[in-house]
């Protein structure tokens, strides 16, 4: 027994079968994943070369600041109660 649908198998033109139109050939996609392909390598690509200029042409700066950051000298006073 097969299930029949009102709305399954009926296009537009309600069912008719033959149409008079020809069909469009299946799009290739190939050039577009090609493009996609190069975009993300060229993205990579990008992001490797900036880890490597961080990482050995910038480090001495890159040191530099973090040190700048990391180790300062304040002086904090306390105000304190008068110990008896």
């Amino acid at each position: 027994m097969r299930l029949q649908l009102p709305w399954a198998g009926k296009g537009r033109r309600g069912g008719r079968s033959g149409s008079s139109r020809a069909t469009a050939p299946e799009p290739s996609f190939a050039a577009r994943s090609w493009l996609v392909l190069g975009l993300v390598l060229v993205a990579a690509g990008g992001l490797a070369w900036r880890a490597v200029d961080l990482q050995f042409v910038d480090s001495e700066f890159l040191r530099g600041q973090g040190d700048e950051r990391f180790t300062r000298v304040a002086t904090v006073v306390a105000h304190r109660g008068s110990v008896t």
